[in-house]
């Protein structure tokens, strides 16, 4: 009901522009061109089932013979909505603990599933990672600080960046402006965030990418506002962890 954010705001409601309060999320792929939103079933914990329920993706941009595909939730200690039930918005996480933004993301990673929870042998590990910022630079503070690498160790997933966030929305120009709706055009990358849904929990999820004119900003994804923002690394903010995964483009049957 509320007029000025959420999903209200963005017209899910009677008498709104979408003229509907069911919100549907993602797109069923056409067979021929992948789509940002197309949405997946990923064996990620290789049991051999294609869980609808737990392993929902949605694709948002590829590089080269990559795709890069982002989970359908925020997760605690790897699994879904640990706490509330599968699908709820999980707990608020710092990006780092520490007030600093060029280590990458210390503490939101330890979040993220690991590769034996998530150990199906088509997802492409991070590995070791040059964290960038919203330029494509690897400073932060104005020049000041250097983005050091970071290495997502044992784990499946990463972190979203800001750079793939742009790409995978068709309504987002960039990142800065700070408009309120500028992703009404990706509701994908809003399903189970408070504020957005009905849930309550977490606001959004951190991003992979610091803020270039800052030392301790983070760019994250705020669904009560439906737009890019930033927050300090140390405090949560209503932020928390959505795994991103990469595969093979040519692993992906649609």
């Amino acid at each position: 009901s509320r007029t000025s954010n959420g999903c209200y705001a963005a017209g899910y409601y009677e008498g709104g522009s979408k003229g509907t309060t069911t919100i549907t999320y993602g797109n069923l792929g056409t067979g021929e061109t992948l789509t940002p939103g197309d949405a997946f079933d990923c064996d990620v914990n290789g049991d051999g089932t294609y869980d609808a329920a737990t392993e929902r993706f949605y694709y948002v941009t590829s590089s080269g013979d990559n795709a890069v595909l982002i989970y359908y939730t925020n997760v605690n200690d790897g699994t879904a909505g640990v706490g509330n039930g599968v699908g709820s918005t999980g707990n608020v996480a710092y990006y780092a603990s520490a007030q600093e933004n060029w280590h990458g993301p210390v503490t939101a990673a330890a979040q993220l599933p690991s590769t034996t929870q998530w150990s199906n042998g088509g997802i492409i590990a991070p590995g070791t990672r040059q964290i960038r910022n919203e330029e494509g630079a690897t400073t932060t503070n104005n020049g000041r600080n250097a983005i050091e690498s970071f290495t997502y160790t044992n784990k499946a997933a990463r972190l979203l960046t800001t750079q793939e966030l742009v790409a995978g929305c068709s309504s987002l120009s960039g990142v800065g402006n700070l408009s309120t709706g500028e992703l009404d055009g990706c509701n994908y990358l809003m399903e189970n965030v408070g504020q957005y849904t009905s849930t309550s929990g977490t606001y959004g999820y951190w991003l992979e990418s610091p803020l270039a004119s800052h030392s301790n900003r983070v760019w994250g994804l705020y669904g009560s506002s439906r737009r890019v923002d930033y927050g300090n690394a140390n405090i949560a903010a209503g932020c928390g962890v959505r795994p991103a995964i990469t595969v093979l483009k040519s692993n992906i049957s649609y």
